[in-house]
């Protein structure tokens, strides 16, 4: 089985347009601010331009959905989190598909809400279709709720 990975677009577009923003912010500020230069004009200027640049170059990888098979867990990065979560088979107790998001419901724990509602439909069918594959192969309680 495959491993899924997905990168959208208009995540990764703001992110450009708002680092931009903050260097132009960054320059003009010191430019403004110049002549009577100050200590906090300077800690401003400087971290606005490395905040802009973090946005640019990298940006924690927020507007990435990424889904590694191991051979007893699965390793899902969504987007918007920096960190990803290991979840062992053995803690799955069934996976919901619903329109909006897929759920899973993991034994003792905190069931895991994916938001599926920023994705363009062809990326959504590519989510749908590895939770499918994945229940199938796991033997994992699969409940689709397409009508929530």
């Amino acid at each position: 089985m495959n491993n899924l990975e997905i990168k959208i677009k208009p995540f990764k577009i703001i992110r450009i347009f708002l680092g931009s923003l903050l260097i132009v912010d960054a320059i003009l500020w010191f430019i403004i601010h110049y002549k009577g230069i100050r200590v906090f004009d300077m800690a401003y200027t400087i971290c606005f331009i490395i905040t802009g640049v973090y946005y640019i170059t990298y940006g924690a990888g927020v507007e990435t959905i990424k889904a590694c098979i191991c051979d007893k867990s699965i390793i899902i990065k969504w987007f918007n989190k920096v960190k990803s979560t290991e979840i062992s088979y053995l803690e799955f107790d069934a996976i919901y598909l619903r329109r909006t998001k897929v759920i899973i419901d993991r034994k003792g724990k905190k069931s895991m809400n994916l938001r599926l509602d920023i994705l363009e439909v062809g990326q959504k069918q590519e989510v749908y279709d590895f939770f499918i594959n994945i229940s199938n192969e796991k033997r994992i309680n699969l409940i689709k709720q397409f009508d929530k």
